[in-house]
């Protein structure tokens, strides 16, 4: 057919402002399989069905809707510091863990001599890694019971240990520095909730401004509605 996808319009297509090129043939294969399946629901008439129109219409209005009034909530909407403090504390139950955790930087490397190499670093009393960074991956991050395989997760949790591995599993060592570790119940402190409250405040803040601005615009305006559908 004559519809083309090229290196100018993609990121339009999909949305991105950068897409990376190892994604690009996947992206390409996927709007290669619509565009077959819209040319044939063409052909079979679906695009001048009524009631897909109206579908269609209908979720456009409620879009522009949306993003009319988020737009004006959001110039108003603030959640401060202290409003996250104070809910945190009025909803401490709230947060409390829910399964065995730790929070460790999981270190990673395919020569066991360089494993061992980094466990004497870490335990060392500087605790500085001279490696080159070339020769391992490291992620710091929460890392809940269960959630890694069996063979790094029953010693990361058995093992009451600052410095658990190396492990091997697979064509890797793996190594893990503990800082903390946290018992299902535990109370999670304010900083790790932080942005989960956050987000929590400022919807509900969102969806309270956007009443108060419907109300405000239906004062304005004359609205008839039959007393036979009014709510009652």
């Amino acid at each position: 057919g004559n519809k083309k996808l090229t290196t100018k319009n993609i990121d339009s297509v999909y949305s991105s402002a950068d897409i990376e090129k190892t994604l690009t043939p996947g992206l390409i294969q996927n709007w290669v399989d619509k565009t077959i399946l819209y040319t044939e629901a063409e052909k079979a008439g679906l695009t001048k069905d009524r009631g897909l129109k109206e579908k269609r219409d209908s979720f456009y209005r409620d879009l522009v809707v949306s993003v009319y009034i988020n737009n004006l909530a959001e110039k108003s909407v603030r959640v401060t510091k202290g409003k996250i403090k104070s809910y945190y504390k009025e909803n401490l139950s709230s947060f409390l863990r829910k399964e065995d955790g730790v929070f460790a930087t999981h270190y990673t490397t395919k020569s066991g001599a360089d494993a061992g190499a980094l466990k004497k670093q870490l335990l060392s009393k500087s605790g500085q890694i001279l490696l080159d960074t070339l020769r391992y991956t490291k992620e710091t991050q929460n890392i809940i019971r269960g959630r890694l395989v069996k063979a790094l997760d029953r010693p990361l949790f058995l093992a009451n240990q600052s410095v658990v591995g190396p492990i091997k599993n697979k064509n890797r060592y793996h190594l893990f520095r503990v800082f903390n570790r946290y018992k299902k119940g535990s109370q999670k402190d304010l900083a790790s909730c932080y942005d989960e409250i956050y987000q929590r405040l400022h919807k509900q803040a969102i969806a309270e401004k956007s009443t108060h601005i419907l109300d405000s615009l239906k004062q304005s305006v004359n609205i008839y509605i039959n007393p036979e559908y009014q709510q009652q």
